[in-house]
Parts: structure tokens; C-alpha cells; sequence
């Protein structure tokens, strides 16, 4: 039916907006600490992983250009391992020290350049994969350091076609979600470990690092000296680990849980001091 005013088209764009928005393909990205010795001239090891969400058919990666920051006072670039695609698939990868930065570059050239869709090259997955390990020493092991993926040169591209297919080269970039960085993750034991000054609140601190890859820190106050009990829920409610089930005397606590048997997903670790359960607080576990 015709409509009687001049709106009839923006009703209509109104009406499918949700849709088109729901349709929208976003890649995400995360950093994750793998190894962290906390002492100077120890390794230093993260990965960036990468996942998509409204992908479509054609999710076959096509080029990016990602920038890790860190602070070259505290930390070395020493080099990259652990690639998850290659040549064999159709790509040239690198990553490149800048100093204040490694810029991870990718680029697939060679992605069908036989034809048929060989090479294949690799698809994005609504999960996250590691793409490159990047490795470091610690030069300086003291206080915190934080690693962060520059918003400003962030740039991942899918080929028009699947596997480039007919091979026409065309890359389209994509829409990127703010990243998941690694901030303020301790350089030493030394900011982790119990310190028995007396806090003023009982309090339950953020796991770090969040999200983590299998190993990260649970941190506490406690007002008074208790009976403490420190469990780690999945999202059923039920009990995959405890970590401290003893009397301890007031003062700030660290304790490092290790994730190794188990799966990747969120999980909850909740503290119970005497008869007060302080609440929880949510962790991301990526593998």
C-alpha cells in the first residue's frame, strides 16, 4: 500500500536497521601472556590470537597489518614462533621490531595463485586462533608493563571471493572491535607476593592477566585474620578447583592458579573470608 507521507523510507530503513547491524561482519583481536618468568633476562612470551563473529562465506584472510606496543625500557624483542599459517597456505608473514613496537604484517599473494584454490589460504573461525607467538626478554623487572595493539595502522582484510576464488586479489578490510590488551602485567614476584600491612576493605582483585593462556594471578585483602576459602566455579556454578582453604592472618595475598587441565571458556573464582563471601569476579581462559 502506498504511503500518505513522506517518511514511508526511513520507516522502512528503521524497520531492517537491526538487521543490517545484525548482519555486520567484526574481527576481534587478543593478547595473551603465555610465559612470564618475572625476572630480568627472563623469557617473555605472548600471542596475538584473532576470531570473527557474523562471518561471511567468503572468511578467507587476505592481509593485516597489526601493531603491538610495548615499552622497550622494560622489555626486548627477540623474535616470532609459532606461526599458524605460512607459505604452504599462500601468505609471507613478518614480524618487525621498531622498538617501540613489532608490526606483524601478513599479506596473501599467493593465496590461489594456482588456481582451483590452491594455495587454499586459511579461514577466519568464530573462535579464537593464534596467528604468532611473539617472544621477549625482560630487561627490567620491576613494576608493571602493558602491551596493546595500536588502534591507528589496525587493518585486517578478507579476500572478496573465498579462498580468492575466482582470483581477482580484491581485499576488503574489515570492521575491528576494540582488542583485548594485556595491561598492567607484574615484571616480578614482588608485587604479587603476601604483604601483611592491613588493608582497610576486604577485597577481591581483577585475575591477571585477563584473559589469560594458562597461567594468571588471584589477588586478595583481608581486613582481619579468617578462615579462607578460594574456589574457582565454571559456569554451571560448579567447583573446578580450590586454591586456599586455610587460616590466614590479615594482609594482601597473590595466588598464582595454574589452568592447564582445563578447558578453554569463562570461568567465576569467588573468596569466602569467616561467613562473609566477598563476590566473584569473572576470568577468560584462551588456549
Amino acid at each position: 500500500m502506498p504511503t500518505r507521507n513522506g517518511f514511508g523510507w526511513f520507516n522502512t530503513l528503521f524497520c531492517l536497521l537491526p538487521f543490517l547491524l545484525a548482519a555486520q561482519t567484526t574481527l576481534e583481536q587478543a593478547l595473551t601472556v603465555v610465559t612470564n618468568e618475572m625476572t630480568p633476562g627472563g623469557s617473555f612470551q605472548i600471542r596475538l590470537q584473532v576470531k570473527g563473529s557474523n562471518l561471511p562465506a567468503a572468511n578467507t584472510l587476505g592481509s593485516a597489518t597489526v601493531d603491538v606496543t610495548y615499552d622497550n625500557t622494560q622489555l626486548n624483542y627477540v623474535a616470532s614462533t609459532s606461526w599458524g599459517f605460512g607459505f604452504t597456505q599462500g601468505y609471507s608473514r613478518s614480524a618487525t621490531d621498531n622498538s617501540a613496537f613489532v608490526r606483524v604484517l601478513v599479506t596473501g599473494n599467493g593465496v590461489n595463485e594456482n588456481g582451483g584454490g590452491n594455495p587454499p589460504g586459511i579461514e577466519i573461525e568464530g573462535t579464537y586462533e593464534t596467528w604468532v607467538q611473539l617472544n621477549f626478554t625482560i630487561a627490567n623487572a620491576s613494576g608493571t608493563t602493558d602491551l596493546t595493539i595500536d588502534p591507528a595502522s589496525n587493518a585486517i582484510g578478507l579476500f572478496e571471493n573465498y579462498q580468492n576464488e575466482p582470483n581477482t586479489g580484491v581485499i576488503i578490510n574489515q570492521m575491528l572491535t576494540p582488542p583485548i590488551d594485556i595491561i598492567s602485567e607484574p615484571l616480578s614476584v614482588t608485587g604479587i607476593n603476601a604483604s601483611h600491612e592491613t588493608p582497610e576493605h576486604l577485597r577481591l582483585y581483577q585475575n591477571y592477566p585477563n584473559p589469560f593462556n594458562s597461567e594468571t594471578y588471584l589477588s586478595y585483602d583481608l581486613l582481619q585474620s579468617t578462615q579462607v576459602l578460594l574456589t574457582i566455579h565454571d559456569l554451571a556454578g560448579r567447583r573446578v578447583q580450590t586454591l586456599v582453604n586455610e587460616f590466614q592472618t590479615a594482609g594482601r595475598y597473590a595466588v598464582k592458579f595454574n589452568a592447564g587441565h582445563i578447558q578453554s571458556g569463562i570461568y567465576f573464582y569467588q573468596l569466602k573470608a569467616g561467613n562473609r563471601i566477598e563476590k566473584s569476579q569473572k576470568m577468560i581462559l584462551m588456549r
